[in-house]
């Protein structure tokens, strides 16, 4: 097996007029193999976030990327037409970032899916001829003419067909995917409101009704028939309860030997959390495995859950820190300590223990 290495000047060959040194595109890729990972550079311009533009139309972000250890760059926002939605079927397309070698070419591009009853994304592609980033997938109902950020899957953080490149560079910024986040769950929070007031109230009236009928032709007695309506209307009233979200602001404890200052908002639908927190340190470094506060017991994680944030403030900021948080609903600084008088925030989404 052959030892290659580089780079060096090249010399003239005045005889020949040939330089004894040349490299090729290939070789310089090889210098990065190892040394950057393939995905999207994190917290370089909008990080190729893929989002709705108009119409059946997406907007790709500006950002930087590394494809098989080749380069790109973005520096102004990408439109793509997505193709109409079938009459009848659902369509699942990606977003992609893909790299041609036979046309030397990096660019973005929409795969369009198969229409079906039950649609799967297009596969992706690495091999001779391509090599794909998956920047998000998009889920066109059967009819529609609007792409909504409910429709739009966001796969960069899946480090299987994307993920981001944070080894030498400043951790990745998550306010980006939380506001999506946010936008999504409102969008679908709405549209179960709808059901519960809509149609679909009428129908489980008349599904109630339907069942009586049923009961009275039998010859059951009116009693039974009362309980059973009377439990269908209790099964009603708790799934409208359970579909009104629940605010949480504040801490059952902390720690002040470590915690300055504090703010938390949680939403809680069901045993659905979503959390957003911010903690303030003292002149004290909170080192690894310290408790700086406890969260109220109805959000405590069913499991343990790891949650990744970022510090704010003073020298560490942009530094990455991840907190544990315990089944018993402590906040736990875990591999790394936090330094004194920073700022710290995080934000995420779990299912509660009740």
């Amino acid at each position: 097996m052959a030892v290659t290495y580089g780079f060096f000047d090249a010399l003239l060959d005045e005889s020949t007029g040939t330089y004894d040194r040349t490299y090729s595109a290939e070789q310089m890729s090889m210098y990065f193999k190892g040394l950057v990972s393939d995905g999207i550079i994190a917290n370089v311009g909008g990080m190729l976030q893929v989002t709705p533009k108009s119409g059946m139309q997406v907007q790709v972000a500006t950002g930087r990327a590394i494809l098989d250890s080749r380069w790109m760059n973005s520096d102004t926002v990408a439109t793509l037409t997505i193709s109409a939605a079938h009459a009848t079927l659902p369509r699942i397309d990606t977003v992609v970032a893909v790299l041609e070698y036979s046309n030397r070419l990096i660019h973005f591009v929409v795969r369009k899916g198969t229409a079906a009853s039950s649609p799967s994304a297009p596969a992706i592609r690495r091999n001779a001829n391509y090599f794909e980033l998956v920047l998000a997938s998009i889920r066109i109902p059967a009819g529609a003419s609007t792409i909504t950020s409910a429709m739009i899957t966001d796969r960069r953080p899946d480090q299987t067909v994307c993920g981001f490149v944070t080894g030498l560079v400043d951790q990745i910024n998550t306010a980006t995917m939380w506001e999506q986040l946010q936008a999504d769950f409102t969008e679908w929070f709405d549209g179960i409101k709808g059901q519960l007031d809509g149609d679909a109230a009428g129908n489980l009236q008349n599904q109630i009704d339907a069942h009586t009928d049923q009961l009275a032709d039998i010859g059951v007695e009116q009693s039974t028939q009362d309980a059973s309506l009377a439990d269908h209307a209790a099964a009603i009233a708790t799934l409208a309860e359970n579909q009104t979200p629940v605010k949480y602001s504040s801490f059952a404890s902390t720690a002040a030997t470590y915690v300055k200052s504090y703010s938390l908002q949680a939403y809680k639908v069901g045993r659905i959390v979503l959390i957003n927190c911010f903690i303030e340190l003292t002149g004290i470094t909170a080192p690894v495995d310290t408790v700086l506060a406890t969260l109220p017991d109805a959000i405590k994680p069913v499991i343990g859950w790891i949650q990744n944030g970022y510090i704010t403030s003073k020298e560490s900021a942009n530094e990455g820190r991840s907190i544990l948080i315990d089944s018993d609903g402590k906040l736990r600084t875990r591999a790394q300590s936090f330094p004194t008088r920073t700022q710290f925030r995080f934000s995420g989404c779990y299912i509660s223990a009740s």
